[in-house]
């Protein structure tokens, strides 16, 4: 995919549509080592201060081998995201996609390459890399997972669900009945052993997760584990059966269950397809997508009983005040993913048109029309055509994260880290002072000046004011508490980012009303 022009376009979002907060952000660039179609952040995955960004398309030494990236959030000063470890397979191999998905879980990193081969076979393969191991602070290799079943395109690691003591991990290109018709896909479980490595315990063929196979297209891939019931989905339904028969090996495989859609939204139960299986403690997420492009995605969230049935609840939907061009071809929704009840889902855009793809944070509501309220729309402070901005979303606490895999002059790719501007204002590192306060708020153009106390913590910083898409309206250079001018503000709401010179100190965030 090649750019043909940079498109310095922000998106212009409707009167009415804005959503929630701006949400400041830092741009996490390639590293030096990402190489020409490296396309860094195709895959992402956050866990508490870590962030790990898979770059499948890195010449390591070999064409397209891929080499994965792991950043610290403090390392370099507060919120830096400076690089502190590179991964790299242990044997490269020709376009085999090294960090095509990446997952983090507990002291352990997983880079997936599903196009790695063995004896002579694209049956892909994960490697496995362990905190402390060679050292503290270290991230050592611990191993490669690679299956012995000779069947190419297998994709083996396109999906993983990991857990405490296990790795789920889906290779849906598997076939039951090689030559015959399109197969089920399949899913393998490893368990950690007493050496401290994944052994497979477990290979679950595809036909054995549904309920029938009369109609035979590839499981999705996707998986997860709700309430002790594991969640897949493939094109002709949502399936869920007692987590424990999975991951006990000794277990026979229960028939598993069927869901199909209680609100298929006006369309025919047999016109979507689902994609994206998200889940947390209390909720599985499903993304349902409409044959009909012109309706539009959605992900659908359901609540699981203790007999692991599933039962359809509220749905998150795109902001449909914009183009249809914005969840373009199901775009919308490719990308997503679920952290309790916070939910985040990329639209990565598209190579010509000017949409440059955004995220969407919701929260989940169930009192509200929809059961999601949206919280925030992000975009890329720096668009340029052909991004593919929104292509990965990852969430951990107050961070989300959105991957640009083709940003650059030639496809190096971009992460954007986005910070919830109100996760922790007014809340300090050791939280025995109070944060800043502005007054009056709100204000009236002809005041036309904004006090700002930053208490006992009064000193040098800058005060930046945005607009609530984010963009930049005025910097303001003070060297402790002072006044703002604000006659030139259009009525509306603003966002106050207070960056204190002294980097110790965490930056902060206050919203306040402009009025006529």
């Amino acid at each position: 995919m090649r750019k043909t022009a940079a498109l310095l376009l922000m998106h212009v979002i409707p009167f009415g549509a804005t959503f929630g907060q701006y949400w400041p952000e830092e741009i996490v660039p390639p590293p030096l080592s990402v190489t020409a179609n490296g396309r860094f952040g195709h895959s992402i995955a956050l866990q508490d201060n870590w962030l790990l960004v898979g770059a499948p398309g890195v010449d390591a030494g070999v064409p397209g081998s891929g080499l994965a990236y792991l950043f610290d959030r403090n390392e370099g000063g507060v919120d830096a995201w400076d690089l502190v470890k590179t991964l790299y397979p242990p044997f490269p191999a020709f376009d085999a996609g090294f960090g095509t998905r990446v997952e983090l879980f507990g002291d352990h990193a997983f880079v997936a390459a599903p196009t790695d081969t063995y004896l002579g076979y694209p049956v892909g393969s994960v490697c496995v890399f362990q905190r402390d191991l060679g050292g503290p602070g270290n991230w050592g290799f611990l191993q490669k997972i690679q299956l012995d079943t000779l069947q190419a395109d297998l994709a083996f690691g396109a999906a993983m669900y990991l857990s405490e003591g296990y790795a789920l991990i889906a290779c849906p290109g598997y076939d039951e009945d090689p030559g015959g018709q399109e197969g089920l896909g399949a899913v393998v479980l490893f368990s950690l052993n007493s050496a401290g490595l994944f052994e497979q315990t477990r290979f679950i063929r595809g036909d054995a997760l549904v309920d029938t196979v009369t109609f035979r297209p590839c499981i999705a891939g996707e998986l997860t584990v709700v309430q002790n019931t594991f969640v897949h989905a493939r094109n002709d339904g949502i399936y869920s059966l007692n987590a424990d028969s999975v991951l006990d090996a000794t277990l026979p495989l229960p028939v598993a269950t069927r869901s199909m859609l209680t609100d298929t939204f006006g369309q025919p139960a047999n016109s979507t397809f689902f994609r994206q299986v998200l889940g947390s403690q209390e909720l599985a997420v499903i993304g349902v997508v409409p044959y009909d492009q012109s309706v539009f995605p959605r992900m659908v969230s359901f609540t699981v009983d203790a007999q692991h049935q599933l039962t359809q609840g509220g749905h998150a939907i795109p902001d449909t005040s914009l183009s249809q061009l914005e969840y373009h071809e199901y775009s919308w929704g490719r990308a997503a993913d679920l952290e309790g009840h916070r939910l985040i889902v990329g639209a990565y855009g598209d190579e010509i048109f000017t949409p440059l793809g955004h995220a969407e944070v919701f929260d989940h509501a169930p009192g509200s029309l929809t059961g999601w309220e949206r919280q925030a729309y992000l975009v890329q402070p720096d668009p340029a055509l052909g991004d593919l901005f929104g292509w990965s979303v990852t969430i951990a606490d107050d961070v989300v994260a959105v991957g640009a895999p083709t940003a650059g002059g030639t496809d190096e790719g971009k992460v954007y880290v986005f910070r919830d501007p109100f996760a922790t204002v007014n809340a300090p590192p050791d939280a025995t002072a109070p944060g800043f306060t502005i007054a009056p708020d709100p204000i009236s153009r002809a005041e036309g000046v904004l006090r700002i106390d930053l208490g006992p913590r009064n000193g040098a910083g800058t005060a930046t004011i945005r607009n609530v898409r984010g963009h930049v309206i005025a910097h303001h250079a003070l060297q402790g508490s002072g006044t703002l001018p604000v006659h030139g503000l259009l009525p509306g709401i603003y966002v106050l980012e207070w960056d204190p010179a002294e980097p110790h100190l965490q930056r902060e965030a206050q919203r306040f009303v402009v009025m006529p």
